[in-house]
């Protein structure tokens, strides 16, 4: 039997529908696994997106092996093993890897360490930036004394110099966790105590206070009623305010200066390398007024190299930041035999500036001699 004409034409209509049908859903299923290969979440953006971050993470963890194997030989040599910028880090990596005959990274900028092809990492992704520390002189304390061997050596880059110095060199002269104190190396000034600007007890800053903790304990030393002339002598070589004449002996990261060590940071510092001189510690008790030492001239001459306190080419007095057990009395050390006595605030003495850094700060940016 034939088929219809009618027949035929539907049979070629029904051909070219489902061809154009085919060539759509072909073209929809080509779209779709385009976009799968290649969009924003695609196979090869993922691929490549994959491919990067293993490369960072494998530069990235070899570089900081680096760096910490530098931190541990320089710590291990008693060394500082601090970084502040990108140049010492390209030094420590260039230097590692100064044999290899290819380099896990491309080059170090201040952009960051860059990968082989071409990433960067930011170069504080590769060690912890320690904040600079707040100081607050309410937690201060005469802490636990650290570094004893280097106490008396000069340090060698603070070298912040006034007027009133011979010379710009300046020593350790205590150090614990938190802080550490300087003292020049030379005494300034010949200065009769300032006690016109200063009116009563808690008038001596927080600082004065707490670096007498034996006198601040003891309560009703550092009150308004009390205006003996030796706290107005201790609030004088204690003002950490920037317009007190010691403010000049700061640079910009010592947190305070005062016009002399105190008793107590004093014998803290000779205490310290009792031991190691083979000599008997200090002991005092406190009074009425202020401190009181077992007699009324204490033996400290110091045997520190080099000498914190003693100079003997000059024979004086210099004073110290603590009232003594009279009223007017201010406790002095001799320059050159290293006694100490009291003496009226209205004698003229000389003065041993006193710096302090914290601790985690001087460790990084200062080194000794």
């Amino acid at each position: 039997m034939k088929k219809s004409k009618n027949s035929l034409k539907a049979n070629k209509g029904i051909t070219l529908i489902a061809l154009v049908i085919t060539i759509i859903v072909l073209l929809i299923l080509a779209g779709v696994t385009i976009t799968a290969l290649s969009g924003e979440n695609g196979l090869l953006t993922r691929a490549s997106d994959a491919s990067r971050e293993t490369e960072i993470a494998s530069v990235k963890e070899q570089a900081q092996i680096d760096i910490t194997n530098w931190m541990t030989e320089k710590i291990k040599n008693g060394e500082n093993a601090f970084l502040e910028d990108w140049q010492e880090i390209k030094q420590i990596l260039d230097e590692a890897n100064s044999g290899a005959e290819n380099k896990y990274y491309k080059n170090v900028t201040e952009e960051g360490v860059e990968t082989p092809n071409g990433y960067i990492i930011p170069i504080e992704e590769l060690y912890i930036v320690e904040p600079k520390p707040v100081f607050d002189a309410n937690n201060l304390t005469i802490g636990e004394a650290i570094n004893v061997e280097n106490y008396g050596k000069k340090v060698t880059n603070y070298t912040k110099k006034t007027s009133a110095m011979s010379t710009d060199i300046w020593r350790l002269f205590y150090q614990d966790n938190n802080y550490t104190y300087l003292i020049t190396d030379d005494a300034v000034g010949r200065y009769e105590t300032d006690i016109d600007s200063y009116a009563n007890g808690t008038e001596v800053s927080i600082v004065g206070q707490k670096l007498n903790p034996e006198l601040l304990n003891k309560g009703g030393i550092f009150t308004a009623t009390n205006e003996d002339t030796s706290i107005k002598a201790t609030a004088w070589l204690t003002d950490t305010s920037e317009t007190a004449m010691w403010a000049e002996y700061k640079n910009e990261d010592a947190v305070f200066a005062i016009g002399s060590p105190t008793l107590e940071l004093y014998i803290a510092s000779y205490n310290a390398t009792a031991e190691k001189y083979s000599r008997e510690k200090i002991t005092f008790t406190t009074g009425t007024y202020g401190y009181m030492p077992g007699s009324e001239y204490g033996e400290i001459k110091s045997s520190f190299n080099n000498g914190i306190y003693l100079k003997s080419s000059q024979s004086s007095n210099v004073w110290i930041a603590s009232p003594s057990r009279a009223g007017s009395g201010m406790w002095v050390v001799n320059y050159m035999n290293g006694r100490f006595s009291e003496f009226n605030v209205t004698s003229s003495f000389l003065v041993r500036p006193i710096v302090c850094i914290p601790t985690s700060v001087f460790n990084k940016d200062y080194s000794l001699e």
